[in-house]
Formats: structure tokens, C-alpha cells, sequence
């Protein structure tokens, strides 16, 4: 039989994701301060972005500050975009989901309004 209730099925792609995390200490050859990149994969959402002005590039992230700019690369296109954070995710979002964008960065991208998966990465002063 298959399986009509949309939530069975964003459940099941949250199950399959298999997020991960990589940090890096960067240290310049230049005597320039060291700074930790950090490297994430899993999946991706759009948010309900009604609070914030239309046309801008804009995420929530788990744990980034607000502020940070992070570099999203979709992964069936490789077409890549840069977001700035302008909140947290909640704590109960699922494990696999890193980041949820604005809508007008997933039109921008042509994303679905399915998760999908992505590679995110941005710097932060050691």
C-alpha cells in the first residue's frame, strides 16, 4: 500500500539523515587569529518567515550566533548560497535537521518545501 500522510513521510527522511559535525582550529601563517571552522551536514527546511523582511537570505540555526554567515551548498545541485542567522531552531527540532531558510532563499536555490539535504559551513574566532 503507499503511504498518503505527508508527516509518515518527512519522518521516515529524518530518520534516514544521517547529520554530522566537523571542527577545524585554523591557525594563519600569518599571525592572524586562529578560528574554528565548522562543517555540518544533514537536512534542511524552509521557515514560516513572515516576521522577516521579503527578499533577504536568512536562517535558524541550533547553535551559531546570531549574526554568523553560514555557506549552504545544496546536495543534489551543488549550487551553493550564503545566509546570515538570525535566530536559534528550537531544541526539539529533530537531530538531522542543521538549518531551516528563509523561503526566499529556497525559491532562490528552486528547493522544495520538503527537507533536503545540505552541507553548511561558517567560522567562529577560537
Amino acid at each position: 500500500p503507499a503511504i498518503t500522510d505527508s508527516s509518515i513521510l518527512q519522518n521516515d527522511i529524518f530518520r534516514q539523515a544521517n547529520p554530522a559535525k566537523r571542527v577545524q582550529t585554523i591557525r594563519p601563517k600569518d599571525g592572524g587569529k586562529p578560528f574554528m571552522q565548522i562543517i555540518e551536514t544533514g537536512l534542511a527546511m524552509r521557515v514560516e518567515d513572515t516576521q522577516w523582511a521579503q527578499g533577504h537570505y536568512y536562517c535558524l540555526h541550533k547553535t551559531a550566533p546570531i549574526g554568523t554567515i553560514i555557506k549552504l551548498t545544496d546536495n543534489e545541485t551543488s549550487k551553493s548560497i550564503y545566509l546570515k542567522v538570525m535566530g536559534n531552531m528550537s531544541i526539539s527540532e529533530p537531530s538531522s535537521l542543521v538549518l531551516r531558510i528563509s523561503s526566499f532563499a529556497a525559491n532562490k536555490l528552486g528547493l522544495p518545501d520538503k527537507p533536503f539535504t545540505v552541507e553548511i559551513s561558517y567560522a567562529l574566532l577560537d
